[in-house]
């Protein structure tokens, strides 16, 4: 009576924003065979982009305050932003191989400086046709900076990790949302904030797609790791929301290098903070949620190793994906 009483209180839950936030275990981890109502879901999707037509943000403005890191004044209406603190250290960068971590401390802001994710719980509606999904390689999710002839990387909460390494991106603030793979020293480009001085953060996902892809296109360089382009960029595809899409992105990567699956509503804009216009499953989800299969190799979950920690370095828990 007890179990039935409990299953009952967490079917009717209302849900909240922060708790399906990706950072956090999915509603339905326990309970994939009792759909639960989480109405909230779809709801706020609705009203977000019925918010983001009536507000229109600096968008110059902006994207020069992430790459400087500072957005005191900016309001993005999901937390309070602090004061960014400037501290000055010496680049720890090297030039033997891989793009040196830092292993200083930096203060880690309370709003993040990139777009993230909730649990896909509310199958959004038109879903084959108003939304991509991209896969996710295992990694570290980094804001990269490329300005004044330097290139700098973040976590997601704005503590920088990686300190003026060479890279061919262009330097007139050029922002870019990227997966960070250390065992290939590659970053995995998710998504597109600003190039070379022009912001793309008022534009819709099916926009920033087209462009990043066409740059990356024109840009081959980038792609390839050189003397001046120490990690380099590889730009992630998107497939749409079909059935041959969805598993086109879930066999993209091996099951061991593949970590999840994004879902972007293709109206979006770039929002800093969780929003739930973009959606996040592990692939062993897919069946139980958007009752696709999957081949059996990705049915079920694999366990990940927790990375080894060095007293000398300090990794914050604001780098996990999503």
């Amino acid at each position: 009576m007890d179990d039935l009483t409990e299953n009952l209180a967490r079917k009717f839950e209302v849900s909240r924003s922060d708790n399906l936030s990706s950072d956090r275990q999915h509603p339905r981890s326990d309970l994939f065979k009792i759909k639960g109502e989480y109405n909230s879901q779809n709801a706020r999707r609705k009203q977000f982009l019925e918010r983001q037509k009536s507000k229109r943000c600096d968008a110059h403005l902006l994207a020069r305050k992430i790459a400087e890191d500072n957005l005191s004044d900016i309001d993005d209406n999901t937390s309070e932003i602090e004061d960014a603190s400037e501290d000055q250290f010496e680049s720890p960068f090297t030039t033997s191989g891989l793009c040196s971590y830092s292993s200083k401390p930096r203060k880690q802001h309370k709003t993040p400086r990139l777009m993230l994710s909730e649990w896909l719980v509310d199958v959004p509606e038109n879903f084959s046709s108003s939304c991509y999904i991209v896969p996710c390689p295992v990694g570290k999710r980094n804001l990269v900076t490329s300005s004044q002839g330097y290139t700098t990387a973040a976590t997601k909460f704005g503590v920088a990790v990686q300190y003026q390494f060479p890279s061919m991106l262009p330097n007139a603030y050029t922002i870019l949302d990227c997966v960070y793979s250390p065992p290939e020293n590659k970053y995995y480009c998710l998504d597109l904030l600003c190039w070379n001085g022009h912001p793309f953060l008022d534009c819709e996902t099916e926009f920033r797609f087209f462009w990043l892809h066409t740059k990356f296109q024109e840009h081959p360089e980038i792609t390839k790791k050189t003397k001046f382009n120490k990690a380099p960029f590889e730009v992630l595809p998107f497939f749409p929301c079909t059935t041959e899409g969805i598993l086109q992105a879930v066999t993209y990567f091996s099951p061991e290098k593949l970590d999840g699956l994004w879902f972007f509503h293709k109206e979006t804009h770039y929002h800093l903070g969780v929003t739930p216009l973009v959606g996040w499953l592990k692939p062993h989800m897919l069946p139980s949620v958007l009752n696709v299969n999957v081949p059996p190799e990705y049915s079920e979950p694999i366990p990940r190793k927790p990375p080894k920690k060095s007293p000398s370095k300090v990794e914050s828990p604001a780098s996990k994906i999503p």
